[in-house]
Parts: C-alpha cells; structure tokens; sequence
C-alpha cells in the first residue's frame, strides 16, 4: 500500500513538472519527440509477426525457474513461475515498444547495446526501428536468453547476439563504441549508477543512452538524479516510462526536462512561454 501510494505521489509531481514539446527550446530536443509521433518504421508484417510471437509466450503454461538477479519483482513472488506469468510481469509493453523504436530510429543507429534482453521482445522493437544495426544483447537467466536467442536468430536475421550472464561480467566481453544503449535490467539505485561507470568507456560519442522503468521505484528515481549531475551528460529527457539521455552535444545550461503528449496539457500550445 505505501508503495502504490508513493507511486501515484511520484505521478503527480511528474505531471506537475512536465511540459509539452512545444515549450522546449533546443532543436535537438524537440527532433527527438517530434520523431516519436512518426510511425511509418513500425508498420507491416513484421509487427503483426512479433505480436504473435507475445501471444503465443503469454499462453505459455511452462514453468520457468526464474532467478531475481537485480530488484526483486514487484508483481511476482514466486522462484517458479510459468513462462506466460513471466512475460506478463517482464516484456515491454507494445507502445511502450513502438517508442523504444522510433528513438532507436531517430538515432540512425549503427551499433546497439542492450542490457536485459528478456524473451527478446525489446529487443525487436530495437531491430524494427534500425533493421541494419547490429545488436549485443545480455541477458542473465539461461533459461529466458535459450527463448529468446531462438526467436531472434529468426526474427532479427543475424543482427542480434544473444550473451548470457550477468552484466558486470558480460560488460567486459563486448567492445564499443555504440552509439544506443538500452537498459532494462537491474532496477537498483547502486546497480544503475555502477553499470553507467562501466558503460560510459563504451558509449560513442554522441551515444543516447535510454533506461527504462526510471520511475519503478524510489531507488531508479534516485539513480534517474544521480546521471543528470554526471559531467558527460549533455541532456535528459523524462518521458516516465522512458529517461533518454544525450551526450555530446555543446549544451550550455544542461537542459533536464519532463515531457507529456500534448493532450495531457492541451493549454501549452508554445504561443505564451
């Protein structure tokens, strides 16, 4: 209870502080959420393939032995739990999908790095957005990266490498620079703020780096403050389900922003500032 009451606070102020894209000054800002209203790169079969693909896990009655390697779950308690529960509770929702990839696309991305791979679903949408980049993904359950390295051996036609095993280590076996990174896996303050010391080596130079959940718990709302404050990061962008971060770019004062869809302030038009 006094989680879900700090979440709807943690809404709230969110809400409060948040602006439209038509508030925003810097051209590169604005680029970035005017490309999340284009959809064109999200159509056709392939989507209507990797939903299929959701649906069949989702009514996967399989049991999994699923190990809790960062924060624990908030929605599953149990070590042993069905493949459908675990893709109900893990994969990333279809629109939240469908952001991921116009970011991903936005960014004419090359080379991609992804931390929590899941059952392969994020990383899909990552491979829909940029067919042609060439994707490293880890993942640390064996028997979750088994999943999804079959579907993406299928899917991502040989874009997309499959590593097991635990961040820290597997952070040491691929080399940069990339120029996206997606994080999606330990949602622990200590954790996020380590992983971004041992990404920052790997990041090219104008790298956008995304983390997902940033407002799953007060421990990834501290780690979300803690990266706004490092020297390296040019801007933030606060998009609740998604912080974007951006690096490289001459910005002087470091813009760090909250944004809504227009319709959540329908009064801020951009006319009166």
């Amino acid at each position: 209870m006094a989680n879900l009451a700090w979440k709807a606070w943690d809404m709230i102020l969110f809400y409060l502080r948040s602006q439209t894209k038509h508030r925003i000054d810097s051209p590169n800002l604005y680029a970035i959420l005017e490309a999340m209203h284009d959809a064109t790169s999200l159509e056709g079969k392939r989507l209507v393939e990797l939903e299929q693909y959701r649906t069949e896990l989702l009514q996967n009655q399989e049991e999994l032995d699923i190990n809790d390697l960062g924060a624990p779950s908030q929605v599953r308690d149990r070590s042993r739990r069905t493949l459908g529960e675990e893709v109900r509770g893990s994969a990333i929702p279809t629109f939240q999908g469908k952001m991921l990839a116009k970011l991903v696309h936005h960014q004419h991305a090359e080379r991609i790095l992804e931390l929590g791979t899941s059952f392969g679903i994020g990383t899909s949408f990552l491979h829909l957005g940029c067919p042609n980049a060439a994707i490293d993904t880890i993942e640390g359950n064996i028997s979750v990266a088994k999943i999804a390295d079959g579907h993406l051996s299928r899917f991502a036609n040989g874009h997309a490498n499959v590593i097991n095993g635990m961040f820290v280590d597997m952070l040491k076996t691929v080399d940069g620079p990339y120029d996206f990174i997606f994080i999606d896996g330990d949602h622990r303050r200590s954790a996020t703020r380590n992983l971004l010391s041992d990404l920052r080596p790997k990041m090219a130079p104008t790298c956008m780096l995304v983390l997902h959940d940033i407002h799953w718990s007060k421990g990834m709302v501290g780690a979300w403050n803690d990266l706004q404050t490092l020297e390296w990061v040019s801007a933030t962008l606060d998009l609740y389900h998604f912080g974007v971060v951006l690096t490289g770019l001459d910005m002087d004062p470091k813009h760090a922003i909250s944004v809504v869809p227009r319709w959540m302030k329908p009064w801020q038009l951009g006319i009166f500032r």
